[in-house]
């Protein structure tokens, strides 16, 4: 029980304590770092995404400092809720994904190069909270419905009345003889 608290006490003393997502990135040691997050849909919500209506993404965090870089690797699993494009029913959205990147100081802010993001030289801090966002957000597709049958069958049948008018429009709206 003593190795867990002290590896707690260790991940608190990188954390800030007004953002959780905010670590202070100057005093992770050399050597790897890991780190767990729950990305709920409050966390969506804070981020301004009204589109996922709840979310249980377990993310974690793995930091290895190794010279004047920190390689870091995100792996998110878990599942949103999001509303079906066809019915506008919740449906569930599976998330198992990774993302790397490697973190270096430099004279400016400069997250232009692929992998890599370089943050100034006087920012100790790396809030994590946007990329963990973005990596989850980049894996819902363009048109999330459900799949075929499972739309909410009172809907499916007003869409397949429609599409059977339009249907028949098509050919009684063409010139007339």
């Amino acid at each position: 029980m003593r190795g867990v608290w002290v590896v707690l006490c260790m991940i608190s003393m990188h954390m800030s304590k007004s953002n959780p997502y905010k670590l202070n990135i100057a005093s992770i040691p050399s050597g790897v770092s890991e780190y767990d997050f729950m990305l709920t849909g409050d966390f969506f919500s804070h981020m301004g995404n009204s589109d996922i209506l709840d979310a249980d993404v377990a993310a974690h965090l793995s930091i290895t400092h190794k010279n004047e870089a920190y390689y870091c690797s995100f792996i998110l699993k878990g599942t949103l809720t999001l509303s079906c494009d066809r019915c506008l029913d919740p449906m569930s959205h599976q998330v198992d994904t990774r993302y790397d990147v490697t973190v270096k100081s430099g004279p400016e802010y400069d997250d232009s190069t692929e992998g890599l993001l370089v943050i100034p030289d006087n920012q100790a801090s790396l809030d994590v909270a946007d990329m963990m966002y973005d990596t989850a957000v980049l894996t819902i597709p363009m048109r999330h419905v459900h799949p075929d049958g499972e739309c909410n069958p009172a809907v499916a049948g007003l869409i397949d009345s429609a599409d059977d008018e339009s249907e028949s429009d098509e050919y009684t709206d063409g010139p007339q003889d």
